[in-house]
């Protein structure tokens, strides 16, 4: 199954995405659930002064999981993202993909399912300042996290 990437862009940004086109997930009848996992990289050039903040969407709401879905990239940073198909989206997938078979009268089942969905990239310059923040209350949010689990317990 293939899924189209886009990736929205301030002025004058260079943030680099790989694969820049299509996410591709791997799919038999008893494929393993890891199989459905695909990897991109995003990543600042280290010749770009800028910090870039980045948020991933989709089309499919629940469709698919993205690790992590937000962040800051920072001059020279790479990002590896993990895109996981849920197993409710990969069989929806799968149906519509049956239905265009059936409409179609294909009978070639060696071509890849060309699914519509679609992950968004946002991307936006922001400062220092904000991306030092970020950065420390993403931190302490963990630590209040743990510290509230344990005081509920």
């Amino acid at each position: 199954m293939n899924m189209a990437i886009a990736v929205s862009k301030d002025e004058k940004h260079c943030i680099v995405v790989s694969p820049k086109l299509c996410l591709e997930f791997n799919h038999t009848p008893s494929s393993d659930p890891t199989n459905h996992v695909a990897l991109l990289t995003i990543s600042n050039p280290p010749a770009s002064n800028d910090f870039y903040a980045f948020k991933f969407t989709t089309n499919r709401k629940n469709g698919y999981i993205t690790r992590p879905s937000i962040g800051i990239l920072s001059p020279g940073d790479v990002q590896r993202v993990s895109v996981t198909l849920t197993d409710k989206a990969r069989m929806a997938i799968l149906m519509e993909a049956l239905q265009q078979v059936n409409n179609d009268h294909c009978e070639d089942d060696s071509k890849p399912i060309q699914c519509m969905d679609k992950l968004r990239i946002e991307t936006y310059r922001v400062s220092l300042t904000l991306a030092s923040v970020f950065s420390r209350d993403k931190s302490s949010a963990f630590g209040k996290l743990s510290v509230e689990e344990r005081t509920a317990a």
